[in-house]
């Protein structure tokens, strides 16, 4: 008798148990709808309570309070879920939390958590619906919107931070191809489109100040990175930051090459000379220094030389820096070989 040929089963797995991203796109599609689902009274009571606590938390505050609803729309049927008074109000940062400095944002997180994590139903999806209102309201309502634009990359780079396309204004057309013409500083030749070098400073400010507020909503709701909205803001200001943050850095290099030869010419440089070099970090997102010496404290005579000997040596050692990821570091290279060049003599 012939036997039967047995078909071995395939498991089928998720697609999604390998894609994070698919799996912050369920849990931000099924809290976008589990919002939509509630009456209208508690949406605008969320609301309130999101925008109390954004605000908590873009001031960095160290205490903070919240509500919770009086009910809640059951994520199975719909029925109605009351929540008992003695659970709705929550009080975050206690004395060590304040002697500790602990950030709103994280007490806020933890106590959601904890409330999500429990077994009452009606307070655990109320706490879920406060994150995700909480969430929506840092990015779509506490920042400026900015304008949809298109950036690409630098050659050899990931991160596109190169507007693109002709400008639609003929005031500042620079300035309108990014994502907030108002906070553009510099211009493509580096040059400054405001009166000082510390206004622009405190532009490149308010810009990481923007970023870091999406990121607290990440921090708060992970699959905000899922929101398109989100998406499209984090792409504006992230090439809009780093362009103007490094074209902020040229600037000041060259004022350094101005300053050095100037007091060079003075005769001032014969007692040693340090620089600070500005760049700008594209993984922390913020303008440094590189600290390093020219020529001891001291009395040495100063020569331009010296100045192009000790970036040689500088760009040595950074191009070894594991610290700095590959874009960073080609970018204060870059300044290095600007010095270098600057103060380069027949004899060197």
């Amino acid at each position: 008798m012939a036997t039967k040929k047995r078909t071995p089963k395939r498991t089928v797995r998720s697609s999604q148990s390998h894609n994070p991203l698919g799996i912050l796109e369920t849990d931000y599609s099924r809290w976008q709808n589990l919002y939509e689902q509630q009456p209208a009274e508690v949406r605008q009571f969320l609301e309130v309570q999101a925008q109390t606590l954004a605000n908590t938390l873009t001031l960095s505050a160290r205490q903070a309070w919240f509500f919770l609803p009086q009910f809640v729309a059951s994520e199975k049927d719909g029925q109605l879920l009351s929540i008992s008074e003695s659970k709705r109000e929550h009080k975050l940062g206690n004395r060590l939390d304040r002697l500790f400095r602990r950030p709103a944002i994280l007490l806020l997180r933890n106590r959601l958590d904890e409330l999500e994590a429990g077994t009452d139903e009606a307070v655990a999806l109320s706490a879920g619906l406060t994150r995700y209102a909480t969430g929506i309201q840092l990015v779509h309502h506490t920042l400026p919107s900015g304008q949809t634009v298109t950036y690409r990359p630098l050659a050899g780079e990931e991160i596109p931070t190169i507007p693109n396309g002709a400008a639609t204004r003929r005031k500042k057309p620079y300035a309108q191809r990014f994502f907030m013409p108002e906070w553009v500083a510099l211009d493509a030749e580096d040059s400054l489109l405001v009166p000082t070098s510390k206004e622009a400073e405190r532009i490149i400010a308010q810009m990481e100040h923007y970023f870091s507020v999406l990121h607290m909503s990440v921090r708060l709701a992970p699959y905000m990175v899922a929101d398109p909205e989100y998406q499209r803001r984090r792409t504006g200001i992230l090439g809009q930051l780093i362009n103007q943050g490094r074209a902020l850095a040229w600037f000041q290099t060259r004022a350094i090459i101005d300053l050095i030869r100037k007091r060079a010419d003075q005769g001032a440089l014969n007692r040693g000379l340090s620089l600070s070099l500005p760049y700008f970090d594209d993984q922390t997102l913020e303008l440094r220094t590189l600290q390093f010496q020219i020529i001891p404290p001291g009395r040495i005579m100063f020569l331009l030389g010296f100045v192009a000997r000790a970036c040689r040596n500088e760009q040595a050692k950074v191009a070894q820096d594991t610290r700095l990821n590959a874009s960073t570091r080609n970018h204060l290279l870059g300044e290095l070989r600007l010095l270098e060049n600057a103060f380069e003599t027949p004899k060197e």
